[in-house]
């Protein structure tokens, strides 16, 4: 409890006044009467207690307080105290215990460079100074105790006050920018009279504010945007910035000469620990020749376009300079030209780049000259190219089509002959056809056989028109082509196509089996001989308008299967019948007249017949020559050999023949025979029934033999047909030996 004493003061004015001590300020000991005493703690004058016994007590100064604050390490902070003796007793035998790290007295010595503090202290507000330094070498918070022993008269004392202060990471400017590389800010190339302004960012890293920052001059080209540090721009940059801030500064480069060019970015400032220090940034650019862009075409003709067809052409851009044009843009061009594509973009530099511009007319018409032309900044300025022009014509082409649009057969055709065609063609268009011509492809077939031609379709072509095609086969099967009538529309080449078939027919021919040439056997007057012939039709229409004659003479036609008209392929016969009237040889001529579908014409035999009185031998005709034997021999061929056709065998019998027979044998088939005739007769022609369907294959042995009234066998070989050897196991047998033997029905003479 605060003792107050009242003390009675003569003023000047002589009146009395009542004065309360703990009113009146000190310092020390100063303006406080005997007896009384400075209290350190409040400042203000206080009475000595008399039943208190006299003693020191060390004490901090009102309002003094061992907090260092936040200092960068790598710096320090000094920090003076005054330790007040509050006691009315002198404080003796002071003596400072050691400081620790990062807190130490200044100098590393009790009081501290500076410090007025001894071993004692006077009581009743004696004071004195201690000179403390706080350098931190890490981050965060240190705490320490400083501690004085002494002895307050009485006993030994402690005073004891706490240290604290904080570590922080002094202030570090650094740049950064969109064109920063690793060691310098380039400003790129930049037109002469032109500029180009960066902004570059002033980031403060460390945990202190960076303070009294300065910029020098950039000097040369380079400028802060305004003239001066931190330039009209900036952002938030000024003398200080604040612990982990940034700010941005506005810097610009103006090249007047051409060529490269550099300076530095220097800001001093502050640290918060080491009072001074810079950070520096180079800047570098060149000065370089403004863009220049022009059009390498001064023109473009898109010539003739379809109307709602379109059509693209390219027009290049050269560029020269140094510097890049930007904000490149097109501009005054206008429907129906558009651009569509081209490499050309906002920016153009080196090599230059091209515009695709096409033309879509809309009706037709002459568009044009229409101007187009580039917008863009050289670097110094915004420019225009100079202008090209554009123009184009907008058609409605000619359009050409068939009147009968379904593809053209011309079905069967004779061989040879040829069957024409005519072809009607629309026009339709606003412009003529031109450049028309007919040609042929795709050809598929034995053959072309197709010809054409354009007709009256001929250019310029403003109407309907008809063109031709003829079909002339020149072989047997089907064929097909494609009819191409080619013209141009008035914008390009255009094809109007047809296909073409038709099948060639090969005309019908005959031929006789039996060949242009045949012998009758003699024939006794009086009597006849017939002969069927056997018609081969060949080709792939019928034979028609057949008419068969002999002419006049001992020949004539018997019997006709073949009628008017012969179906090919096929056959039919006829037979000829001869029938001498005189002795001695005669000829005719058997012929067939028929038109083979392409005309008409005719084929033929040479006709040979013998009118005889007398019968001495026995004749086969159209056989190989055996030599003779007499009557009741048999003619054996000679092994190993084989007939050929139009050779002749005799065999001599005696006179008077008479009821001879004729017979055929396959070994193994039963064979029919001819009758036996009248024994009054001394001559004998007889046509033998001969299976015609029958057929033997190579290796069949065969018989063929006239009998005497005695029935012995005179063993012939067959007519026209090959045989082999005779032999094993019936000597009288022939067999096939080179090919398959077919009987046909014929006429077989003995006599």
């Amino acid at each position: 409890m605060r003792r107050i004493f009242i003390a009675t003061l003569a003023l000047l004015a002589g009146c009395p006044a009542k004065v309360t001590l703990g009113d009146v300020p000190c310092t020390n000991n100063t303006n406080c009467p005997d007896n009384a005493f400075c209290e350190v703690a409040t400042g203000r004058c206080a009475p000595v207690d008399p039943a208190r016994p006299a003693t020191a007590k060390l004490a901090l100064q009102a309002g003094s307080s061992g907090d260092f604050g936040t200092v960068g390490i790598g710096g320090n902070k000094e920090l003076t105290l005054t330790l007040v003796n509050s006691g009315s007793a002198a404080a003796t035998g002071i003596a400072a215990v050691k400081l620790d790290a990062p807190f130490t007295y200044k100098e590393d010595a009790y009081p501290g460079t500076g410090g007025t503090c001894g071993k004692t202290l006077a009581g009743s507000g004696g004071s004195c100074k201690l000179v403390l330094v706080f350098v931190p070498s890490t981050e965060g918070n240190a705490n320490e105790t400083l501690k004085l022993n002494y002895n307050d008269g009485k006993s030994n004392q402690a005073f004891e006050q706490a240290l604290t202060g904080a570590g922080a990471l002094p202030a570090a400017l650094s740049f950064s920018a969109d064109k920063l590389s690793a060691d310098a800010l380039d400003f790129g190339i930049v037109a002469i009279g032109g500029s180009a302004s960066v902004d570059v960012s002033v980031a403060n890293t460390g945990a202190l504010p960076a303070t009294q920052i300065a910029a020098a001059s950039l000097g040369g080209d380079f400028a802060f945007e305004g003239g001066t540090y931190p330039g009209t721009g900036a952002n938030g940059c000024s003398a200080t910035i604040a612990a982990a801030a940034s700010c941005k500064l506005h810097l610009v480069f103006k090249p007047s000469v051409a060529g490269a060019a550099a300076t530095a970015l220097l800001l001093s400032f502050s640290d918060g620990a080491v009072s001074s220090q810079s950070a520096m940034l180079r800047l570098t650019g060149a000065g370089g020749k403004p863009a220049l862009l022009t059009f390498h075409q001064s023109a473009l003709d898109f010539e003739v376009v379809r109307v709602g067809a379109s059509t693209a052409k390219i027009f290049n851009v050269d560029y020269s300079g140094e510097v890049a044009a930007t904000g490149v843009s097109l501009s005054r061009l206008v429907s129906p030209f558009a651009r569509t594509g081209g490499s050309c973009g906002a920016t153009i530099s080196r090599g230059g780049c091209t515009l695709e511009i096409t033309f879509t007319p809309t009706a037709q018409a002459l568009v044009g000259p229409i101007g187009l032309s580039l917008s863009y900044n050289n670097g110094v300025s915004t420019l225009s190219t100079p202008s090209a022009s554009l123009s184009g014509r907008g058609v409605i082409p000619a359009t050409l089509s068939w009147a009968d649009a379904a593809d053209h057969n011309f079905g069967p055709q004779i061989v040879g002959v040829t069957t024409p065609l005519s072809l009607d063609v629309n026009y339709d268009g606003g412009v003529a056809a031109t450049a028309l011509s007919a040609s042929l492809s795709n050809l598929e077939g034995p053959d072309g056989g197709f010809a054409v031609d354009a007709g009256s379709c001929v250019g310029p072509l403003s109407r309907g028109c008809t063109v031709g095609a003829n079909f002339l086969p020149q072989n047997s099967g089907a064929t097909s082509a494609q009819f191409n009538l080619a013209y141009n529309d008035g914008v390009g080449t255009q094809t109007l196509s047809k296909k073409l078939s038709g099948t060639g027919q090969l005309p019908a021919v005959l031929s006789f089996q039996e060949g242009a040439r045949f012998s009758f056997a003699p024939v006794l007057l009086g009597q006849s001989a017939t002969k069927t012939f056997h018609v081969l039709a060949v080709g792939d229409v019928a034979a028609t308008s057949v008419t068969a004659n002999t002419g006049s003479g001992p020949f004539a036609v018997t019997k006709n299967d073949c009628g008017t008209s012969i179906a090919a392929p096929g056959g039919c016969a006829i037979t000829v019948t001869f029938t001498p009237a005189v002795v001695g040889t005669a000829t005719g001529v058997f012929g067939l007249s028929y038109n083979n579908g392409l005309r008409a014409t005719d084929v033929g035999v040479t006709l040979t017949g013998t009118g005889t009185s007398s019968t001495t031998s026995l004749v086969w005709t159209n056989t190989a020559n055996y030599g003779s034997a007499t009557a009741g021999s048999t003619l054996v061929i000679p092994a190993g050999s084989c007939s050929t056709q139009g050779q002749t065998s005799t065999v001599t019998v005696a006179s008077g023949l008479n009821g001879v027979q004729v017979q055929y044998a396959v070994r193994g088939v039963a064979s029919p025979s001819c009758a036996v005739y009248s024994t009054s007769s001394t001559s004998f022609v007889k046509e033998c029934g001969i299976q015609p369907a029958a057929t033997y294959p190579v290796g069949t042995y065969i018989t063929f033999a006239c009998f005497t009234p005695a029935l012995t066998p005179i063993n012939l070989p067959f007519p026209g047909e090959d045989f082999g050897s005779a032999g094993a196991p019936n000597p009288t047998e022939y067999q096939v030996c080179n090919r398959n033997f077919t009987f046909i029905l014929g006429t077989y003479t003995c006599k």
